[in-house]
């Protein structure tokens, strides 16, 4: 058998197979592809329904490239100038930069 799901999934299609055994992991793993190719194609097909109704928009768009932004940059700091881990360093900086937006849009 082809096993696409671990060229796709990699390490985690071999946990799969670890915890669900062989034949139920390959299984399982090709039924996430699947399921990920069907989500795209929806996705692409209802595009302009999501874009309309969604609500997602330019000041989501830009708000959340600020945060994105605003977390590398403290990510950065933090790691270089504190010698912070690289795992304490990215929840530290993602809740100091969604407060920080936050701080911004109530107290103006």
């Amino acid at each position: 058998m082809v096993d696409f799901a671990a060229t796709v999934l990699g390490g985690f299609q071999n946990d799969i197979v670890g915890v669900f055994g062989e034949t139920a992991g390959w299984v399982l793993g090709h039924a996430i592809l699947v399921f990920s190719v069907a989500l795209a194609i929806v996705a692409i097909r209802e595009r302009s329904h999501i874009l309309h109704y969604s609500g997602l928009g330019k000041p989501l768009a830009i708000d959340a490239s600020t945060i994105l932004a605003l977390t590398a940059i403290q990510f950065y700091i933090f790691t270089e100038s504190f010698n912070f881990s690289p795992g304490a360093s990215t929840p530290l900086a993602l809740a100091s930069s969604i407060s920080i937006r936050w701080m911004v849009g109530v107290l103006g």
